[in-house]
């Protein structure tokens, strides 16, 4: 600290948002670490790129309800982290139907993320768009999309986007088990059928990454002032 006072203050920020694992201790069992690694070197290849000024730019065409700042603010109100954080002993049906709750909350923040993401990704390649021009397609072919690219398979490694789909149909979207201590999530003709045990480690990792990637803009503009200032 006392190199630039703003730079000691966004700092002092993102250390309180990388202190997460110190705060919930269910974090030290998923890939928190991993993401925040993807992130960086997301954010990086971003710099070395100087597609930064591109990504702002592309930043001011996002409207307000689905900007990451927005989606952080929320994202921070919900208990999602006590529940993750709750150890239930043998896991119950009742508990579990928290999880799908949770991890169906954690889907709807992860399909704004997943938008932005192939923005960062189509600019990277040289692309000039706006947000609505990638609004109107299709989030599952975009996590596809971002699966197949190196830089970007991390980040959405824990979106299961049939899942996600099954919990948005009203009815038949989910089938919880209690015999089985299963639940099978049905979207069109793909199906997933996973424990209590991958549900409840599922949604631990899912809420880490959403977490991270609501901070994105906050930890990309630390970044670039560190290197303008040359402080690292």
């Amino acid at each position: 600290m006392g190199t630039n006072p703003v730079l000691d203050m966004t700092e002092y920020h993102v250390a309180g948002i990388l202190s997460l694992e110190e705060r919930y201790g269910f974090v030290l069992e998923t890939n928190f670490l991993q993401y925040k690694e993807a992130i960086y070197n997301l954010i990086e290849e971003i710099y070395n790129r100087q597609k930064y000024e591109d990504i702002k730019k592309f930043s001011k065409t996002i409207p307000n309800e689905d900007l990451f700042s927005t989606s952080q603010s929320a994202f921070d109100l919900l208990p999602i982290p006590d529940l993750l954080e709750h150890e239930f002993g043998p896991t119950n049906s009742r508990d579990i139907e928290e999880y799908i709750d949770a991890y169906q909350e954690l889907g709807m923040f992860m399909e704004k993320a997943v938008r932005i993401l192939i923005a960062i990704e189509k600019i990277l390649n040289g692309e000039t768009l706006s947000y609505s021009d990638i609004k109107k397609f299709n989030t599952g072919n975009y996590v596809a999309e971002l699966k197949s690219k190196k830089n970007f398979r991390p980040l959405v490694h824990s979106f299961n986007i049939t899942v996600h789909n099954a919990l948005r149909h009203a009815v038949g979207g989910k089938l919880v088990q209690p015999s089985l201590k299963k639940v099978k999530f049905m979207d069109n003709q793909n199906s997933v059928s996973w424990t209590y045990e991958t549900l409840v480690r599922q949604t631990r990792d899912l809420y880490v990454l959403v977490y991270l990637l609501s901070h994105f803009e906050n930890l990309l503009h630390n970044h670039v002032l560190k290197k303008l200032l040359n402080c690292e």
